[in-house]
């Protein structure tokens, strides 16, 4: 399957404690040889590309397990490997995980420089009182508590957001027909504008959103009127002119 692109998962599977909820393959140790893991990793990316050769990368991940415990000089060795294997994309998305009692800004560069170019933490608690139970037991950082902050934002359902219909509308309208290389969308007439605000939005955005992709992707803005009709089971496009 020559040019087909495909992403690589890399397994690191040590941690600093072992969370009771996970039941990935994962292992808390006193001592890890990295030098020997990186052999390990140059063997089997060796291997793989001689089954699967002529591949072009598109992603590699680092999971674990805890891989920011991993030295900067592994994940640098794992990616020069597998560049040297095989082709890799141009945007090439390279991802690594990690856990916030190991985050720390000398490590991070050293990851950047190797060629990671994005982080994903998991979340380790909701509430405040896990948090400092987990910076007591030494699994979270006991310095972040007080620079984490949450709020809870609310939206309510675009039917009681009548503001902000029409320049959705007309967002996603101007969106479209740009993608379609159709000409510039004018805008809705009165009795459309009048037609959308009366429709009863039962959802949020995305709702809308796909009533006017669909309509738009159909044809011309006109069967977009009677497509809208279709799509939500109302006469939104009834006395709709535009």
């Amino acid at each position: 399957m020559p040019d087909s692109g495909f992403g690589i998962y890399v397994h690191w599977p040590f941690c600093q404690a072992k969370c009771p909820y996970c039941d990935f393959n994962s292992h808390v140790v006193a001592r890890v040889d990295q030098a020997a893991w990186r052999e390990s990793y140059r063997a089997e990316i060796a291997r793989h590309a001689a089954l699967i050769p002529d591949r072009v990368v598109g992603s590699i991940f680092f999971g674990g397990g805890t891989p920011s415990l991993m030295e900067p000089e592994t994940v640098a060795s794992v990616i020069d490997d597998i560049r040297a294997q095989w082709r890799v994309a141009n945007d090439i998305e390279i991802t690594l995980e990690a856990n916030p009692t190991s985050v720390e800004a000398a490590r991070f560069r050293a990851y950047h420089a190797a060629g990671v170019d994005r982080v994903s933490i998991g979340v380790q608690a909701l509430n405040d009182a896990d948090l400092r139970r987990l910076a007591a037991d030494g699994r979270f950082r006991r310095d972040l508590l007080d620079r984490l902050a949450f709020d809870v934002i609310t939206v309510p359902p675009l039917r009681e957001r009548l503001e902000d219909i029409l320049p959705l509308a007309y967002a996603f309208a101007i969106n479209m027909a740009s993608e379609l290389k159709r000409e510039l969308f004018a805008g809705f007439g009165a009795r459309a504008s009048s037609s959308l605000l009366q429709h009863d939005w039962p959802g949020n955005i995305s709702e809308m959103r796909q009533c006017i992709v669909s309509a738009l992707d159909k044809s011309t803005l006109q069967p977009f009127l009677v497509e809208a009709q279709r799509l939500m089971g109302k006469s939104l496009a009834r006395n709709a002119s535009s």
